[in-house]
């Protein structure tokens, strides 16, 4: 590529980034959603920084990401303190507010944009593709993923990071100071430090040296040197902080193609995009986007053969989010922020060829490039104002078991029991119900007072396949003995060996106590006996057994 200096006004920058605010502002408005709760402000370690405490600064860089949640998942791999840093200072800065840990990430996603096109113009791309390059980067709806969804933000900090280490190197690129390769190494090590994807680092520099000038900018030591210390200082950092690398096998190839798929279309086609699409569940699958990609991707390379290399970059770093597909079957919208960047830059190079000078038309058609996009962001931005309107949009636009089940915690968790019940009930059926519908579809109808319905519910979910487990079992054995039906009631309690809930251990104490049989708070302290006994108590007498629970009654009252 011509390396000849193009004119590149700031004002085309600062349009975008203009407009980048204005669609992002909405959103700004927005509650916390899905993974917030627990990874932000319910994180034992970042929800009340202790930063004058050496042992707090410990515990930050040598902590699983999901080791301090309230639900710890075990062991995830996931090395991100940079990131939790910046929840850190995000909980003492701004407390529970969402509006500004918003704007924080919207902060992040403008300096990307910044680093993005300061990149382009150091490649020499003409004003226009600079322009098409950057909105795309910039405006593509699966962003808003990555900006309001606070627990996503790693993922635009790390492609910052990213950018500002390749910008760093590109900048001097004619004559390296010590200063340059220092900082593009440290940006590399915080890049990493936000998210491991960032190890496709050298990928991304093959891809810059290769559009910059061949073969000739590669063969030099310099950076080769600087990327291989900043990787080799993670590789240190991580080592002593004893989390190691995630434990996950390569996909299988099928679920490899359905994820390719549904990537794809997010990329091709900026419109009606879901931000959690459960592999297990959603069919038919995009296919028709993989085979575009696949097409465009064979049909640049052969038009030219600069274009392989930010495509190249692309896939690679859309790969190691297969990682995380294996483990929760999920493709979700942030996984495609780094990868976007070889997209936008392979989308730049392909404008900068076929338009080599700047003219009326071009200009008008990056306006209404930019609009379009802008549009198309504004209109995703809706979707994260809360969990309601996000989990409603997904079960709308990828309508699954996984969208049902997850739609009916939401309306469980703000008190809307009816609506949970209903939503609980359709994603508990065959073939494959969605596992927590099959935890809740029973004792949601407790909850609500309807053991009638609690038992119909629970039924139905055991012989649609959901797996017998003491979340189900338990409250569909309570409501059999709610019901007057003690035989089916014991012989589900009977099921249950290790009972979370508590449920299964009253229906079996309770029908001991029906035949008089006290002897199972013999060898219990006054405190078991009486919590235990009050719940024996209480289900005899929903059922109309007074003169059962009678004897219970007074063994309670002598413990007391």
């Amino acid at each position: 590529m011509d390396t000849a200096a193009h004119s590149h006004p700031r004002r085309d920058l600062g349009m975008v980034i203009l407009v980048t605010c204005l669609v992002f502002l909405p959103g700004l408005a927005g509650s916390f959603v899905w993974d917030d709760a627990m990874l932000v402000l319910e994180n034992r370690l970042t929800a009340s920084p202790q930063f004058g405490r050496v042992a707090w600064w410990q515990a930050l860089f040598t902590t699983d990401l999901w080791a301090t949640a309230p639900k710890s998942v075990g062991p995830t791999g996931y090395y991100r303190p940079l990131f939790l840093l910046g929840l850190a200072l995000d909980g003492a800065l701004f407390a529970d507010s969402p509006m500004l840990h918003r704007a924080h990430s919207l902060a992040w996603h403008l300096l990307a944009v910044g680093l993005f096109w300061r990149l382009l113009v150091g490649l020499a791309f003409s004003r226009f593709a600079t322009l098409v390059g950057v909105a795309w980067f910039a405006l593509h709806p699966l962003q808003t993923e990555s900006v309001l969804f606070v627990s996503a933000r790693n993922d635009v900090m790390a492609t910052a990071l990213l950018l500002g280490c390749m910008v760093w190197l590109l900048v001097r690129r004619e004559r390296w100071r010590a200063v340059d390769l220092m900082g593009s190494g440290l940006c590399l090590v915080a890049a990493c430090l936000a998210k491991e994807s960032a190890l496709v680092a050298p990928v991304l520099w093959a891809v810059i040296a290769w559009t910059c000038g061949g073969t000739q900018l590669l063969k030099r030591v310099q950076p080769w040197l600087s990327l291989a210390s900043g990787l080799l200082l993670e590789g240190v950092v991580r080592w002593l902080s004893g989390v190691a690398m995630p434990d996950s096998t390569w996909p299988p190839f099928e679920l490899v193609g359905k994820a390719a798929a549904w990537s794809a279309r997010a990329v091709v086609w900026p419109f009606n995009l879901s931000p959690a699409v459960h592999l297990a569940w959603v069919d038919p699958h995009p296919w028709w986007a993989l085979g575009v990609v696949c097409l465009g991707m064979v049909g640049l390379t052969v038009w030219r053969r600069g274009m392989a290399a930010p495509l190249l970059f692309a896939l690679l770093a859309w790969a190691p989010t297969l990682v995380a597909v294996e483990q929760t079957r999920l493709v979700s919208l942030r996984y495609l922020t780094m990868p976007l960047v070889g997209v936008a830059m392979a989308l730049a190079l392909a404008v900068h060829i076929g338009t080599k000078t700047a003219r009326t038309w071009h200009r008008r058609a990056a306006l209404g490039w930019t609009t379009l996009l802008a549009v198309a962001c504004a209109l995703a931005v809706p979707m994260w104002h809360d969990d309601v309107s996000l989990w409603t949009a997904v079960e709308q636009r990828t309508p699954s078991r996984y969208a049902t089940g997850a739609l009916a915690k939401v309306w469980d968790d703000l008190g809307d029991l009816d609506k949970a019940a209903q939503l609980y009930e359709e994603a508990a059926v065959g073939p494959l119900p969605f596992w927590e519908a099959c935890y809740n579809v029973s004792d949601v109808h407790l909850r609500r007072g309807d053991a009638a319905a609690a038992v119909q519910a629970g039924e139905r979910a055991l012989s649609e396949g959901c797996r017998p487990t003491p979340e189900l079992v338990a409250p569909t054995a309570l409501a059999h003995a709610l019901t007057g039906n003690w035989p089916r009631a014991e012989a589900l309690a009977l099921q249950v060996d290790q009972d979370p809930t508590g449920k299964a251990v009253v229906v079996r104490t309770a029908a001991s106590v029906r035949s008089g049989d006290l002897s199972a708070f013999a060898d219990m302290s006054s405190d078991d006996a009486v919590g235990l006994g009050n719940r024996v108590v209480w289900l005899l007498q929903e059922t109309g057994e007074t003169d059962a629970a009678r004897p219970l009654q007074e063994m309670i009252t002598t413990k007391r």
